[in-house]
């Protein structure tokens, strides 16, 4: 287990790499950059020149990624040119916010997702199943940013029982948003709540429990649900990870001050360390919330460390 974690710590390493150097090569194909967005009539050459050298902006593309680097690997995330505070500051700032929205949001996809997935299960094959599938699915192909405008105008301009933007309401201003990013995310996890049911359904522990007079909605509700925790377990926290990360088109329509918002509005002032340092921070807590989903399965589920250890002795024996 050790060298697994270790294993996929490392890995972190090559993938802030691409991630950074990604950035930097998107925003130097793109026309202009920071200091482009500050350039006045008035202004000379001269002064256009020496805005950019204060920027570190007339260096090579990769002079600057050498350096960025080099001081990332001292733990400097650099500092932002439009605000000019160090990244990491900004960061926690919003971290907050999003990891808000991220609990909110796998709440509701929880909710939603569970109870469906269940109902599917004891109805497998009714138009009761059909459905729950299709609710799914189009849970899944609706775009967020289109929800979430529809939502404002729905609950926001043509009744005002919510507010439609920001976090000044506390915790009525996250209802839209979680609404918005949840619902995205409720057809994979339906989806493993029907077939982790489906298969504890069908074991013999369930008919001797039927037979010695359970009723059937503690057999439904303790007996196979919770044997069928570990997927689903598992699914929900890889979605908060889905959650967590992908919901910057949400936090832009409702202006949530969030971190996804924060990237949004760095990309589109050609802020690069303030773009690259937010992306590289989400890359490694994400990368650590799949870590750990991994690691809670291994210790909820004797089976996994069973491999584990099958595949260790397999290799010492060879």
């Amino acid at each position: 287990m050790l060298k697994y974690t270790l294993k996929r710590i490392l890995l972190l390493i090559p993938t802030i790499i691409g991630i950074s150097l990604f950035i930097f090569l998107a925003m130097e194909a793109a026309s202009g950059d920071f200091v482009s967005t500050l350039i006045t009539e008035e202004m000379t050459d001269e002064e256009v020149h020496a805005l950019r050298a204060s920027y570190g902006l007339d260096k090579p593309v990769l002079e600057r990624y050498v350096d960025y680097m080099w001081n990332l690997l001292h733990g400097d995330l650099g500092t932002s040119y439009t605000s000019r505070m160090p990244v990491m500051e900004l960061f926690m700032q919003k971290i907050g916010n999003t990891t808000m929205l991220a609990v909110a949001s796998t709440i509701v996809c929880i909710l939603i997702s569970i109870p469906l997935g269940i109902f599917a299960a004891r109805h497998r094959g009714s138009i009761f199943d059909n459905i729950s599938n299709v609710l799914g699915v189009l849970g899944l192909s609706i775009p967020n940013f289109w929800l979430g405008l529809m939502l404002i105008v729905w609950f926001s301009v043509q009744r005002s029982w919510l507010p439609p933007g920001g976090n000044d309401d506390g915790i009525l201003s996250v209802i839209l948003p979680a609404i918005t990013v949840g619902t995205g995310h409720t057809a994979i996890l339906m989806r493993t709540t029907r077939s982790a049911m489906l298969d504890t359904l069908r074991q013999d522990y369930l008919r001797t429990a039927r037979a010695k007079g359970v009723s059937e909605r503690k057999v439904i509700n303790v007996h196979a649900l919770r044997n069928a925790m570990i997927p689903i377990l598992s699914v929900a926290l890889t979605q908060f990870a889905g959650c967590f990360g992908g919901a910057a088109l949400t936090e832009t329509v409702f202006g949530w001050p969030g971190v996804g918002k924060m990237v949004v509005d760095a990309v589109k002032q050609r802020d690069i360390p303030l773009a690259c340092g937010t992306l590289i921070m989400k890359c490694i807590i994400i990368s650590l919330i799949g870590l750990a989903t991994d690691l809670l399965y291994v210790v909820v589920d004797p089976r996994v460390k069973t491999q584990f250890a099958s595949a260790k002795r397999g290799k010492r024996n060879g």
